[in-house]
This record gives C-alpha cells, sequence and structure tokens, in this order.
C-alpha cells in the first residue's frame, strides 16, 4: 500500500475534498466553557462576581454558539447577566440577563469571535440591591461545527 502524505490543501483523509461533502456532512456539538453550582454570589454592588476558564475560540466552521444557563435564586431588583465573554474583543459574545429564576438556552448562529480569541464565561452584576445575592446552578457554553 503506497504511504500518502500530509493532508493538502483542504483535502481529507481518503482523497475527499470538503467541496465534494454534502451540507454538514460531519457535525460535531463541543462543549466550550462550563461552570458548576455557585451559590451566594455577592449581588450587593455591580461589578463582574464571576470570570473563569479562558480559551482560545476555534472558529474554523463553526455554524452555532449556544449558552445553556439556571438561576435558582435571585434577590428581588437584581440584574445579573451570565454569558461568554470575548477577553479579546472586551464585548459579551452570548449572554441572558436574569431578573427571576429560571433556566434558558440561547444561541447565536452568526457574529462569532474571530479564530484565536480569548473567550470565557462570566458573571456580572449589573444592577445591584443591598445585600444581594445570586444562586447559579449551571453554565454551560457548547459549540456546534459543522464542515462541508
Amino acid at each position: 500500500m503506497p504511504k500518502r502524505g500530509p493532508v493538502q490543501n483542504e483535502e481529507l483523509l481518503g482523497g475527499i475534498s470538503y467541496g465534494k461533502l454534502g451540507v454538514n456532512e460531519i457535525y460535531f456539538r463541543v462543549p466550550l466553557l462550563t461552570l458548576p453550582r455557585r451559590t451566594g454570589v455577592d449581588a450587593s454592588a455591580t461589578g463582574v462576581k464571576i470570570s473563569e476558564l479562558r480559551i482560545p475560540f476555534s472558529a474554523k466552521h463553526v455554524k452555532r454558539m449556544a449558552l445553556r444557563s439556571e438561576v435558582t435564586s435571585i434577590t428581588d431588583g437584581v440584574t445579573f447577566r451570565v454569558g461568554v465573554y470575548n477577553v479579546t474583543a472586551g464585548a459579551y459574545v452570548i449572554y441572558r440577563d436574569y431578573t427571576a429564576t429560571g433556566e434558558n438556552e440561547d444561541a447565536i448562529t452568526a457574529g462569532f469571535p474571530a479564530d484565536g480569541n480569548l473567550l470565557e464565561l462570566r458573571g456580572e452584576c449589573t444592577v445591584a440591591a443591598a445585600g444581594g445575592t445570586v444562586d447559579i446552578n449551571y453554565l454551560l457554553a457548547y459549540v456546534e461545527y459543522g464542515v462541508s
């Protein structure tokens, strides 16, 4: 059997090129960032309260990015933002503002960060209340890649 050299240009193993694949023929859902339960997060003053896990983003073939989140307790009058923050660009990629408890999934299909941008999960109090707290059951960001 002849040896194959390195994969060239847009050629996949076995000599199939990307152009010969059907739309999203190869599809992956990949967890990007996770944050386990946090209780008693301070919401008595505004500002960033949680920032976790900075990772470089891989932008090639991204079709969708989603944020799943659940807040199980929040003091009345508090607004607490959870999301994926692009540290490189200094802006949220995707987020959810909580003023009441709930579980949500938010997604984007365009406007993705550039390849190599640093991303992190962030929790930020945007409207505070004296003695305010927030309980977060989980945060999960994931990316769907479709090779075609």
